[in-house]
């Protein structure tokens, strides 16, 4: 929706329309995702850096032009404003608060809480105890011992996990892999993750199935990157384009590497899950780049192709492949 109404602003030019999309969409993504704004922080980021980059000849005449459009903004518009304007100003208290007081935008939880009452959060406890291992305020026996006050079982497992991998690490002085090797295992792994299925069990598809995917991905890519015209560069291809890369740069090497770093466990919260915000785009620029170059006859063709693969690797995957511990109460 976002990259539609962009598309429709640059046809119309109609600076209204910009103003309130680029307002309306950042303070929908703060205020409904500040859980999560470690993802989301990306996508805001480059969306308002492409409106930046589309008005860049119109910003030495901001002042000028926020008054135009102040000037004719109807009582609905009005009081849309007025609403955006109180939840900017909230989250900027939040946020704001948050760095003066605890000198950080999101405080740790340690910081708010008392280090018992953070114990009792499964998420913190996992990550707690390896960093006390590995700061070396815990031997490795008192650390596997603690991950019994982990309630969850997964969680506890993968604990274990991290102190065997930090114990070895440390024995055989392994060094972390480098992001761009990382990267590669990244994109794979998104990817599979993304095109399984995840709820309380996992079914990812075997490489056949990702070979697939993968040719088709990497097919479309190779079709505009053959086809690339200097008129598409202030389209919405354009645009998508640059959304999807922009946020995969920022969650891949800012925020899932510094993760991996942490624990040297390249599954470790890294799920496919992450690059939903952006998947309509990337589907839609895979889908135009493997039509746009055929005839009628040959786009038809393609279409229900992709589509029946597409369809089957779905819910008929799922059936097919799922084992009866799928369908039992606990999993």
């Amino acid at each position: 929706m976002e990259l539609l109404s962009i598309k429709k602003y640059l046809q119309k030019n109609t600076i209204n329309i910009l103003i309130f999309i680029a307002f309306g969409y950042f303070l929908f993504r703060l205020f409904f995702f500040a859980s999560h704004i470690s993802h989301y922080l990306p996508l805001i980021l480059a969306y308002l850096g492409i409106l930046l980059f589309r008005q860049r000849k119109q910003l030495k005449n901001i002042f000028y032009i926020l008054i135009k459009v102040l000037g004719s903004l109807n009582f609905g518009q009005t009081v849309l404003l007025g609403m955006a304007l109180i939840l900017l100003a909230l989250n900027v208290k939040l946020y704001l608060g948050n760095l003066i007081r605890f000198g950080r935008v999101v405080p740790r939880m340690n910081q708010v809480l008392t280090e018992e009452q953070s114990m009792k959060y499964r998420l913190y406890a996992r990550n707690r105890i390896v960093s006390l291992y590995k700061s070396g305020r815990l031997n490795y026996e008192d650390a596997v011992e603690k991950t019994k006050e982990i309630r969850h079982y997964g969680d506890r497992l993968t604990a274990l996990e991290l102190l065997k991998i930090a114990r070895e690490n440390a024995t055989n002085k392994i060094p972390p892999m480098g992001r761009m090797k990382y990267s590669l295992y990244w994109i794979i792994m998104v990817l599979h993750h993304s095109i399984g299925i995840a709820s309380h069990m996992s079914l990812l598809k075997n490489h056949v199935y990702l070979g697939s995917y993968l040719f088709i991905f990497l097919f479309s890519f190779a079709l505009a990157l053959r086809h690339w015209k200097s008129t598409l560069i202030n389209s919405g291809i354009s645009d998508a384009f640059l959304i999807c890369i922009f946020y995969t740069i920022i969650l891949m090497q800012f925020v899932n590497y510094p993760i991996y770093l942490f624990g040297r466990f390249l599954k470790f919260a890294l799920a496919g899950r992450y690059f939903f915000p952006v998947i309509v785009p990337f589907y839609g620029i895979v889908s135009y780049s493997l039509i746009k170059p055929f005839k009628k006859e040959v786009q038809i063709a393609i279409c229900l192709l992709i589509s029946i693969f597409f369809v089957w690797g779905d819910f008929p995957y799922f059936l097919i492949n799922a084992t009866t511990q799928w369908f039992m109460p606990n999993g």
